[in-house]
């Protein structure tokens, strides 16, 4: 009897753990949505003629890469049968979350639901941002479909796989087609974007309970990877004197950059090389730390294409971020857990 009384009080504490952290994060979706209507109707004037893009666009792309990584992830080990159902479709859903939070980022940066409808019917078919939607929604279905179907699902993942590596290509083409930006075709169209895509899904994978060794050393791996290669192509760029070295020298100053850098990547790699232990609170900041690295640093390097104009126009201005945008962000986040507490519930996840 003591046996089924302790597993009847872990199970009523798991419920009414996870009906609080709904609870909290309905809240916070609701308040972010509440803003995100304030936007809509009354306008936002966080933005600037100089500063067009900010925290909204940087939380797109951090979102895709979480979303593509975690579905490419889950792809392969589905195909190789490395883990059991029940673990890839977790990973799908993670995938399906990340990617809806990515859908109401890029809603929250285009101003209006409005310009959804126009960016759908355009006639202007070979634009990269209609591929890069008509490839996120097919991303979505295609994950849908691989957490609600049972069977032999080979050929759909294979298909997935295509999908989602098609989608971080077409997210690469989309920012390195900006002339102006030059410095987003190097740090978020090239090797380093994908690095980042590749912590977002250890990250995220670590995140929702998957513990498993490969998990830990592919996020060291790839932090160490990005820590190298992003400051090394930091160093060679302040070098150039053009245009690009000046977007450089401005991520040089940044203190979003090095924020990212020491939170995000060196706090993470000093946690998972001197704890040998790793507990799930543990976990969870290196997890959350990671992300957020991923997130800061490529707000410094939207921040920074922007902070030296093509056209000197006499006027400079700082960029920064304003509380509005971050309540909208952290309740778009919100929404994304939600939607993954959600599904796992309903097929059954740990």
């Amino acid at each position: 009897m003591g046996g089924n009384s302790e597993v009847v009080l872990n199970t009523k504490v798991g419920i009414n753990t996870n009906k609080t952290f709904l609870g909290v994060m309905g809240i916070l979706f609701i308040l972010g949505f509440g803003f995100w209507i304030k936007q809509i109707t009354c306008g936002f004037s966080g933005y600037s003629a100089q500063y067009a893009w900010g925290l909204y666009i940087a939380a797109f792309f951090t979102a895709v890469a979480g979303g593509a990584g975690a579905m490419i992830l889950a792809s392969i080990t589905t195909v190789v049968k490395v883990m059991d159902e029940k673990k890839s479709r977790q990973f799908y859903t993670a995938a399906i979350a990340m990617f809806v939070m990515a859908g109401f980022f890029i809603l929250a940066d285009l101003g209006s639901p409005l310009n959804i409808f126009k960016l759908i019917f355009t006639t202007n078919a070979s634009a990269p941002m209609v591929f890069d939607f008509w490839l996120l929604m097919i991303c979505v279905v295609i994950c849908l479909l691989m957490v609600f179907l049972k069977g032999n699902v080979k050929v759909l993942s294979l298909i997935g796989l295509a999908c989602a590596i098609a989608l971080l290509m077409v997210e690469s083409w989309l920012v390195a087609s900006s002339n102006v930006q030059q410095l987003w075709g190097i740090t978020m169209g090239a090797g380093t974007a994908f690095i980042q895509v590749a912590i977002m899904a250890f990250a995220l994978l670590l995140l929702i309970g998957q513990e498993d060794k490969y998990v830990k050393y592919g996020l060291m791996i790839t932090l160490i990877m990005f820590l190298v290669v992003s400051l090394t192509d930091l160093v060679s760029g302040i070098s150039d004197i053009g245009h690009l070295g000046l977007q450089w020298s401005t991520v040089s100053g940044s203190g979003l950059f090095w924020i990212g850098v020491i939170f995000g990547v060196v706090a993470p790699l000093f946690m998972l090389f001197k704890i040998k232990n790793i507990g799930s609170f543990h976990i969870i900041i290196l997890s959350v730390l990671s992300m957020l690295g991923v997130l800061f640093t490529k707000l410094s390097y939207v921040w920074s294409s922007q902070a030296i104009p093509a056209i000197d126009t006499g006027i400079l201005t700082k960029p920064s971020l304003h509380l509005e945008e971050v309540i909208i962000v952290i309740g778009f986040t919100a929404l994304g857990s939600i939607i993954y507490t959600g599904l796992n519930a309903l097929k059954g996840g740990a």
